[in-house]
C-alpha cells in the first residue's frame, strides 16, 4: 500500500506475529523503516522454520512480539512528527502572511507620509 490512510492512519499494521501490513511510498517514507520490517519478518520466518520445542524458539519468538510493539511505538512517532510538519507549515504560511501584510501597511504608512510631506512643504512656500 501506498498510503498510511489505507491502513487507518498506521504505516505498519501488525496481523499476527508473521503477519504484517505497511504502507510504503518509495518517495516520501523513509528505507529504513522498510528495511527493519523486512528483517523482522526474516527473523519470523526462520523462526518458524526452526523446531518449536527448543528454548531458543520460544525466546525468538518473545523477541519478534517485542520487535512488534517496538513497530508500533515507531508508527506513533511517525505520525506525530507528520503532525508537526504539517502544523509547522501551517505556522510558516501564516507567518508569511503575517509578513506580508505587515510590508503592505508600511509600503502604504511611507506612501501616506510622502504625500504629506510634498503637500506640506508647498504649503510653507506659499
Amino acid at each position: 500500500m501506498r498510503s498510511a490512510s489505507q491502513l487507518g492512519g498506521h504505516a505498519v499494521l501488525s496481523l499476527g506475529p508473521r503477519r504484517l501490513l505497511m504502507a510504503f511510498d518509495p518517495e516520501s517514507d523513509s528505507v529504513d523503516l522498510l528495511r527493519t520490517v523486512l528483517q523482522l519478518l526474516r527473523l519470523a520466518a526462520l523462526t518458524t522454520a526452526h523446531d518449536e520445542g527448543t528454548g531458543e524458539v520460544r525466546i525468538a519468538e518473545e523477541k519478534i512480539t517485542a520487535a512488534i510493539g517496538v513497530l508500533d511505538r515507531i508508527d506513533k512517532v511517525s505520525k506525530s512528527v507528520g503532525l508537526i510538519r504539517q502544523h509547522a507549515s501551517t505556522i510558516g504560511d501564516e507567518s508569511e502572511a503575517l509578513r506580508t501584510e505587515l510590508s503592505r501597511l508600511l509600503t502604504q504608512a511611507r506612501a501616506a507620509l510622502g504625500t504629506m510631506s510634498s503637500a506640506g512643504v508647498g504649503d510653507e512656500a506659499a
